[in-house]
């Protein structure tokens, strides 16, 4: 559930005229009465009621989480690519460089905004080729892969030894 601030009288009779709209556009009489009851709600003052509005709107995931998302995702990159590059492959598979995801019940966030980065067409081809829900937690795996990776001075082109080490715990 979303952590409802307090609404000023002018944000809650702007939504309380926005609802009033829906209801006039709405295409069915359970939406007008939806939209409608959400408004008289909104005028009325009733913060108990009004902010299972608010329901459906996620909490802002802190700019570090986000970078540290961002900093996988980079890493995934940079070794899928370099696993391409590889003229060969002695004892690595695509799966040991594909993304693995964050896990739906405790990383969830995280989960999310890797799955909004990629409705925005961002990192596409590192999630679209690895998972979402990694179903086990994840977060310190990719810790000490991103230091193993700052360590070899955070290249994009890689050798098969460097990845290993990368993704080897």
């Amino acid at each position: 559930m979303s952590n409802l601030k307090n609404l000023t009288d002018t944000e809650r009779l702007i939504l309380a005229n926005q609802y009033e709209l829906l209801s006039k556009l709405a295409e069915s009489e359970y939406e007008t009465a939806h939209f409608l009851r959400y408004s008289k709600q909104l005028k009325d003052g009733h913060k108990w009621l009004y902010k299972q509005i608010f329901d459906c709107i996620s909490e802002n995931l802190d700019d570090e989480s986000a970078v540290f998302v961002v900093n996988v995702l980079s890493l995934h990159r940079a070794l899928l690519n370099s696993y391409e590059q590889l003229k060969t492959k002695k004892q690595l598979k695509k799966a040991d460089v594909t993304f693995k995801g964050f896990d739906g019940n405790n990383e969830s966030s995280l989960m999310y905004f890797v799955e909004a980065l990629d409705d925005a067409s961002r990192f596409s081809e590192v999630i679209e080729n690895g998972e979402l829900n990694s179903h086990f937690p994840m977060t310190s795996t990719y810790q000490k892969m991103l230091a193993k990776w700052k360590e070899l001075g955070e290249k994009f082109e890689l050798s098969e030894e460097q990845i290993l080490q990368i993704i080897e715990d």
